[in-house]
């Protein structure tokens, strides 16, 4: 019986860190939920698309 992988994350200071931020991170880049804050190299921010996403699943913005 192969075993299940599992995508695990950690609580760093205030954020979630490790695969899981990653990958939440990642797909939320993909997907253009967030993107860079214009003339900014490391801040990013919430899409039109990203706040839309996040309502229709029940996240009060």
């Amino acid at each position: 019986m192969k075993k299940a992988k599992r995508l695990t994350g950690r609580k760093c200071y205030d954020h979630l860190g490790g695969k899981l931020g990653a990958m939440l991170f990642e797909f939320l880049i993909a997907n253009e939920w967030v993107c860079l804050d214009e003339g900014k190299s490391s801040v990013y921010v919430l899409t039109a698309k990203g706040e839309n996403e996040l309502r229709a699943m029940g996240f009060e913005i």
